[in-house]
């Protein structure tokens, strides 16, 4: 986790400086915004508490944490070459869908760059850590021992990818639902989650961010 320190940082204090690149955002950052808008000092609050409980979670696992950290220049370049795939990837199966293939609009290099940590931080940490997790542990609990093997983590993998996928098209300024972004999203997310099982959250956080920076880039 020590290793999403950049993102949640390069986020953070970007929307202080950037608040309009929350306009149209996900759903996450359009809440930062309802935070703002309310008031600095309840955002900042909220902020505090979040730091708070992060540093008590480092604290509680320090040889992991060194493990981690030793191992971040490769991460990220393994990261990176995820990231370079998952369009391509999700484009053939559109076409396979005979659906037509999703852009996203290019905009602001920096605010592209706040979003992007933004997304790729709080969205993995959701939807991935805790609600991929959580349903695989939910079916598990009230599945058959022989059933819940094959059935818990394939059903948490799809659940948590269209969950992931709906939540771009909830809430006021959010982008009108189609059947091409829907799909687009959600093999997205199926990709991410798989990079998150096999190789952990922050491969998963980094790869959505560099995947973001990409599609604006490019």
């Amino acid at each position: 986790m020590l290793v999403l320190l950049p993102l949640f940082a390069t986020y953070h204090v970007g929307i202080l400086f950037r608040p309009r690149a929350a306009n149209g955002a996900d759903l996450f950052t359009r809440l930062v915004a309802w935070l703002l808008g309310r008031s600095l000092s309840l955002y900042l609050l909220v902020l505090a508490v979040l730091v708070i409980c992060w540093y008590a979670y480092l604290k509680s696992r320090p040889g992991r944490r060194a493990l981690k950290a030793a191992g971040w220049p490769l991460g990220l370049v393994e990261s990176l070459f995820y990231a370079l795939i998952m369009g391509p990837v999700a484009g053939l199966v559109l076409r396979k869908l005979h659906l037509i293939g999703t852009g996203a609009a290019a905009g602001d290099l920096l605010s592209a760059l706040v979003l992007s940590s933004g997304a790729g931080f709080y969205e993995e940490l959701v939807f991935r850590l805790l609600l991929l997790t959580g349903i695989n542990i939910f079916v598990k609990k009230i599945s058959r021992p022989g059933i819940s093997r094959w059935l818990s983590l394939p059903l948490a993998l799809v659940v948590s990818s269209v969950l992931f996928s709906l939540a771009h098209h909830v809430g006021p300024g959010a982008e009108r639902i189609t059947s091409t972004a829907f799909v687009f999203r959600t093999v997205l997310g199926l990709f991410l989650g798989v990079i998150f099982l096999f190789r952990g959250i922050d491969r998963a956080a980094w790869s959505h961010f560099f995947y973001d920076v990409i599609v604006v880039v490019s």
